[in-house]
């Protein structure tokens, strides 16, 4: 039998406060920070632990500043070339190649200021990608990062029409994916859910003036509507991020008559608001980022009725056991092996959280469970991490291991407990997990990998 091991000897990192439940929105008081703007775009560089903030506009400037949030402070960054001066654009993280993606936008008034170049930021510098094919040139569009199939996806925006079409980038080159999509839409908001493996659409606005409150999911694939129980109200120039935390993606804001100041959650099937006693003031035009580090998602700036913002607000984590699933693994004799809780049980202080792993060989064999507290990189290189090295090509890595417990099974399927200790100083880790399934029997020769999890413990 495998031991039952606890996490006493894992609590090197925990939260140092832990949000009520009924005012998660907390501001954050920094000097220097960016001046005032509307439409900034953020992505968060898990590789280097920094939001990253390029551009906007105030008072009929645009800016093509810099700017990086650590989490204690922003920074601004100096580098010798960057994008035109602009508004409208829009910015997605490639953690497999360590680089911020930025496209379009527009850099001066009305038609015929869009463009449609791409450029990279690799934390020191900006450059731009020469590329023989790519989108139209477009403003008010929508970017998000697929982290398992490492492509920046694009969809929609408009100059002179509304686009409705789906782009995909892979660092070298863009694409045009043939695929039945959502109706053509600008001022939209798009975010990758890692733990579907889907990019979540939600609302814009059409050409014709219908605003939207439609979600769609698009798995590299197809677009598919989704038709919730429940669903914000319609909106445009509202923002998305995906809270892997939570497993959720966070909405707030917009404009709909006036400008809205609601935060929502997606589970993948339905949206819930979150009431919040605290939370930051209405706006449109703001920017939206998940900071995986920290458990934050980071808002700045936008347009109130009357002012530009310039305020910097946080998301914290929850403030209940939680358990989000994280990521695909990839494939073993059996298919692909799955790491989930039994039931709806919950990783709570003083309690055995059971766990259980599916799609294993049909022989009894051993899986290496591994435990960290990072989902962000790990020895110095972004997640997720392909796994080729060890022998597991296009097996992915989601976690920072600190730790590996074997586990026998008896083929098949099998499940197995983690002893949570009831020290209060657990309250609000974040513990990752993963599981390398040793399996002869696949492709590789050696084995296959399940998909990650993050338990947040209280």
């Amino acid at each position: 039998m495998t031991r039952t091991p606890t996490l006493s000897g894992l609590a090197a990192v925990a939260f140092a406060a832990v949000a009520s439940a009924q005012t998660p929105w907390v501001a954050v008081t920094a000097s220097p920070s960016p001046p005032a703007r509307s439409w900034p775009a953020l992505a968060y560089d898990s590789a280097r632990g920094r939001t990253v903030l390029f551009g906007g506009g105030a008072g009929g400037t645009w800016f093509n500043d810099t700017w990086e949030l650590d989490g204690s402070g922003w920074t601004q960054v100096t580098t010798a070339q960057a994008p035109a001066a602009r508004s409208g654009h829009a910015l997605a993280y490639d953690s497999g190649r360590g680089r911020v993606v930025l496209f379009g936008g527009e850099t001066g008034f009305g038609p015929g200021s869009e463009v449609g170049d791409t450029w990279e930021f690799d934390g020191s510098q900006w450059t731009q990608v020469q590329v023989a094919v790519a989108p139209a040139a477009r403003l008010d569009h929508a970017l998000a990062y697929d982290s398992a199939r490492r492509r920046t996806v694009l969809f929609g925006g408009h100059a002179l029409g509304a686009f409705a079409d789906t782009w995909e980038f892979d660092g070298s080159q863009w694409a045009l994916i043939a695929t039945a999509s959502p109706q053509g839409r600008y001022a939209h908001a798009l975010a990758y859910d890692a733990a579907r493996g889907a990019a979540v659409l939600f609302g814009g606005i059409t050409w014709g003036g219908q605003v939207l409150n439609d979600t769609w999911m698009y798995d590299g694939t197809r677009w598919t509507p989704v038709l919730p129980a429940l669903a914000p109200s319609t909106r445009y120039f509202h923002k998305l991020a995906y809270d892997s935390a939570r497993g959720m993606t966070v909405l707030f804001g917009g404009f709909l008559a006036n400008t809205l100041a609601d935060t929502w959650l997606f589970d993948g099937v339905t949206w819930a608001p979150v009431a919040a006693v605290t939370a930051p003031p209405a706006r449109w035009h703001h920017a939206l980022a998940y900071d995986s580090e920290r458990g934050r998602t980071v808002l700045f700036g936008g347009t109130s009725l009357a002012n530009y913002l310039g305020d910097t607000w946080e998301l914290l984590p929850p403030a209940t056991a939680t358990w989000a699933r994280l990521g695909t693994g990839c494939s073993g004799s059996a298919g692909v092996p799955g790491l989930d809780v039994v039931g709806a049980a919950l990783p709570q202080l003083n309690s055995s959280f059971p766990l259980q792993f599916t799609a294993l060989p049909a022989q009894p064999g051993l899986l290496g469970l591994a435990l960290g507290f990072g989902t962000a990189q790990w020895n110095g290189r972004a997640l997720p991490l392909d796994l080729g090295a060890a022998g597991l090509p296009a097996c992915p890595l989601w976690i920072a291991p600190a730790t590996v417990v074997g586990v026998t099974h008896p083929g098949g399927s099998t499940t197995w407990q983690l002893r949570i200790p009831g020290d209060p100083a657990l309250d609000g880790l974040r513990v990752a997990l993963q599981a390398c399934v040793f399996d002869p029997g696949a492709a590789n020769g050696v084995g296959a990998v399940t998909n990650a999890g993050i338990a947040t413990l209280h």
